[in-house]
């Protein structure tokens, strides 16, 4: 099995892809809105929806101010999942985040000197979390302290276009070498992203829909671990059969 290159897969992801998803620079304020979006979902949702949200709202404050039940008919409307509790989210970080610096915007964190930013960081994060900084950094940002998201690093170390057992700094100096700007990693990061976020999940990846299956090393692995997994399944249920007639002889 010839592993996927990086020159390769970008190719086949922006084919994918087409018009549908172009990446787009987006504020801070705005990368934080999509994280929370996006995070277990689809970064196509989640663009859709921030797309048709500022066309019902006036900005983010009047969403951010609005019944809880519109935001989470607006989320439903555009097929994002789990639209009650994402509502209730979004509303409250928005409200966080204004309560805190007294407006609605991040756009602070653009003018931070170097070593500003890790406090910083550390306050925003107690409001947000720690994946919506890390997304904030990355991509609105380009922090230079740059490494992969979860969902980004998880997809390519299952294609092992780096090898299997790379950290995210490995990974993050690897796709550098590979990109001529952090805007260029970026718009590639975030097909992957999209590719994870549709195909690829953690948990239960559908390999069998994923046009790079037959050339994925992590699809393989995962073919053999259910292979396994049913097998074991199979033994316990003919060891409960057998237990259950066992029993009835004795009976």
């Amino acid at each position: 099995m010839n592993p996927m290159d990086i020159p390769t897969l970008h190719k086949a992801l922006a084919k994918q892809a087409g018009d549908q998803f172009p990446r787009q620079k987006r504020s801070p304020i705005e990368q934080a809105i999509f994280t929370v979006l996006a995070e277990g979902d689809s970064s196509r949702r989640a663009l859709a929806f921030m797309h048709q949200a500022m066309k019902v709202f006036v900005d983010w404050n009047e969403l951010r101010v609005s019944l809880t039940q519109e935001v989470q008919a607006l989320m439903e409307a555009q097929g994002i999942g789990d639209a009650r509790a994402r509502a209730v989210r979004l509303k409250k970080l928005l409200t966080a985040i204004i309560d805190e610096y007294n407006v609605l915007s991040l756009d602070h964190l653009l003018a931070l000197k170097p070593g500003e930013t890790k406090r910083a960081f550390t306050k925003l994060e107690k409001l947000a979390g720690p994946l919506v900084v890390e997304s904030v950094a990355q991509y609105a940002l380009e922090h230079p302290a740059f490494a992969p998201l979860d969902n980004v690093a998880r997809v390519l170390r299952r294609l092992e276009v780096a090898g299997e057992r790379v950290t995210d700094h490995q990974l993050g100096v690897f796709l550098s070498k590979h990109f001529d700007s952090r805007e260029a990693i970026n718009a590639f990061c975030e097909l992957v992203a999209d590719h994870g976020d549709r195909v690829c999940h953690a948990a239960e990846p559908e390999c069998a829909s994923c046009e790079f299956q037959s050339r994925c090393p992590g699809a393989k692995k995962i073919r053999e671990e259910r292979e396994r997994r049913k097998e074991k399944e199979k033994e316990a249920a003919a060891r409960k059969a057998a237990a259950k007639v066992g029993a009835k002889k004795k009976g």
